[in-house]
């Protein structure tokens, strides 16, 4: 079905926040919701509190620009697209417009929240700008809104709830499985920078191998022996991101040097730097670039289960400090790498921690797969929804 549309400045008044000066300490001692884009990335659809709050003259010194509560935020720099309904009256910076309907029986708030969504690659294709997209307000005005009667956009808006709804639950529930997990490993370890257990600590090189990928160089790659090799991107905490993998050439010599296997430990060397996980065949042959750390554990006196959360908890605990490099952006080179103390119980222990872990993990394995179904529920809901194909 055709509906009209109307550009969306036509239809809404749409400004933009602003910045109190950072000189002013005292700016940001206030009361008063100030919204950037992560805690719009932060707020699952709607938000009410922020990450920093501002005074009523730091509102004054950047003309009193707040919005009241139904007003939409939409992120135009890094983030492009990124949508929150505010649930109270809030500022935001200036990379945050506010989009407010001229008339509420034109336009209904959730259906335009659900269709930026449908529209994010749309508005990244128009961004500019190198490591930081963004786009104008002019955009934004401009953009074409398909506008059914008001009683189908409700209905609309109420469908994608509901179903936004329970790919949410999803979320929530395996975010639950991994506090459950990481608890059970506090209880038993313990925190492993601090070693309060007093475990015993070994030098890593004394207990696994470890090396570096392959170094990507576009000049080389000529297609001959083309496969799949996993970046700093793929590697996430506890799991693998598989959907997006680049190919370069691995010849027979690579091929070995590189080859991935079962229970091998995947480590970020930069961008957040030690996140980490396990190989577990997840395809049948894949390498990795210079980088990923390949560690590859003797399992007589470490297990890679035992291992990745306790360096989760390292991380987090900022065990890693002393260790990053800082030429150009941090790292951790494979020589620190090696050189790192950590703690190791007896392995006994481990292997206690990782039946639990197995059991937990294979409850998540379900959900994973529910979320995967109620996530490409939702997808084509809103593919449907915006072509007229979902009510009449």
């Amino acid at each position: 079905m055709k509906w009209k549309s109307e550009k969306l400045g036509d239809i809404c008044t749409i400004s933009s926040g602003g910045t109190p000066s950072r000189n002013n300490s005292t700016y940001f001692e206030g009361t008063i919701p100030w919204a950037k884009i992560s805690d719009i990335e932060n707020a699952n659809g709607y938000i009410s509190n922020t990450e920093e709050y501002i005074t009523k003259e730091a509102l004054k010194s950047i003309n009193n620009r707040i919005f009241p509560p139904n007003t939409l935020l939409l992120a135009i720099y890094g983030s492009v697209g990124k949508v929150a309904i505010t649930m109270v009256e809030m500022s935001t910076n200036q990379a945050i417009l506010g989009i407010r309907p001229l008339a509420s029986s034109k336009i209904d708030l959730q259906y335009l929240k659900h269709y930026f969504s449908t529209i994010k690659e749309r508005l990244l294709d128009r961004a500019v700008g190198g490591t930081l997209q963004n786009i104008s307000l002019g955009i934004v005005k401009q953009l074409d809104i398909p506008l059914p009667p008001l009683p189908i956009q409700q209905k609309i808006a109420a469908i994608l709830d509901e179903a936004d709804a329970l790919r949410r639950k999803d979320k929530a529930l395996l975010a639950k499985y991994d506090e459950l997990l990481q608890a059970v490993f506090y209880d038993m370890f313990g925190d492993p920078v601090k070693n309060e257990k007093g475990w015993e600590v070994r030098k890593l090189s004394n207990i696994a191998e470890s090396r570096l990928g392959k170094m990507l160089d576009g000049k080389k790659i000529i297609g001959n022996n083309l496969k799949p090799y996993l970046r700093n991107s793929n590697v996430q905490w506890f799991t693998l991101r598989l959907d997006d993998l680049l190919e370069m050439d691995f010849d027979e010599k690579d091929k070995i040097e590189f080859k991935l296997e079962y229970g091998d430990i995947l480590m970020c060397e930069g961008g957040e730097i030690g996140r980490c996980t396990i190989w577990r065949n997840d395809l049948e042959e894949c390498y990795f670039q210079k980088a990923i750390h390949r560690i590859r554990l003797n399992e007589k006196s470490a297990l890679p289960e035992y291992f990745v959360y306790m360096f989760y908890q390292y991380a987090k605990s900022g065990g890693l400090n002393q260790f990053m490099g800082a030429a150009t952006i941090s790292h951790l080179t494979g020589e620190k790498l090696k050189k790192m103390i950590l703690p190791f119980p007896p392995i006994k222990l481990q292997k206690q921690f990782e039946a639990t872990a197995k059991n937990i993990n294979l409850q998540k394995s379900q959900i994973i797969q529910q979320q995967t179904h109620s996530e490409n529920l939702f997808q084509s809901l809103m593919q449907r929804a915006f072509k007229g194909e979902l009510v009449n």
